[in-house]
């Protein structure tokens, strides 16, 4: 299981491995893409991941026709 920080003003993320708290710096070769939702995308669902007290908010977006009827 790594956790991964991305400092794209610097150009560089750093890999850490959660068993070993091993760290890697490594340069980043790309620009930043900020992740968006395509223009042609469709609403699917909104849920919580984690437990109690350590979770996040997330919504599904797709590309194709909902694939559930409300």
């Amino acid at each position: 299981f790594f956790e991964y920080i991305y400092l794209y003003q610097s150009m560089v993320m750093f890999q850490i491995d959660q068993k070993t708290k091993d760290c890697s710096k490594i340069a980043l070769t790309e620009a930043w893409d900020p992740f968006d939702i395509p223009d042609n995308s469709t609403f699917e669902d909104q849920y919580f991941i984690g437990g109690p007290g350590d979770n996040v908010e997330v919504q599904e977006w797709s590309d194709r026709k909902p694939a559930r009827q409300r």
